[in-house]
């Protein structure tokens, strides 16, 4: 029979979510912060690339941080743990690579989109 989840296990993980969401609260830009100064018409494209690139990792950030705080909610309701596709037990070596993580590794395989170049055959 596999042991369920301990108080201290939750407790563990529930400072490592707290650290991460500190983190990544740092990391996010106060609004408006990724104004983009007037520049030269030479020095356009790269900082517009720039801006993108920085947009698109605070919205990255921002996703992570959304997931860190419903791991904390889940830790609050008693639910921490429970894959919310199938309603198993995640175990404890995906919590601790992945503590955000809502999902056994099988229902976040089978939720992911395939890769790109999936279907793409070499033969001729």
């Amino acid at each position: 029979m596999k042991r369920e989840h301990s108080h201290r296990t939750f407790e563990h993980f529930r400072r490592a979510l707290a650290a991460e969401r500190n983190r990544l609260l740092e990391l996010l830009p106060v609004p408006g912060e990724h104004q983009m100064e007037i520049v030269s018409a030479d020095e356009w494209a790269p900082a517009a690339h720039d801006e993108f690139v920085a947009s698109r990792l605070d919205a990255l950030e921002a996703g992570q941080l959304r997931d860190v705080e419903e791991a904390l909610q889940r830790i609050a309701g008693g639910t921490f743990g429970v894959c919310q596709g199938c309603g198993r037990r995640i175990p404890r070596r995906r919590l601790s690579a992945v503590p955000w993580t809502a999902f056994c590794f099988e229902c976040q395989s089978t939720a992911l989109p395939p890769a790109p170049n999936a279907s793409i055959s070499l033969s001729a």
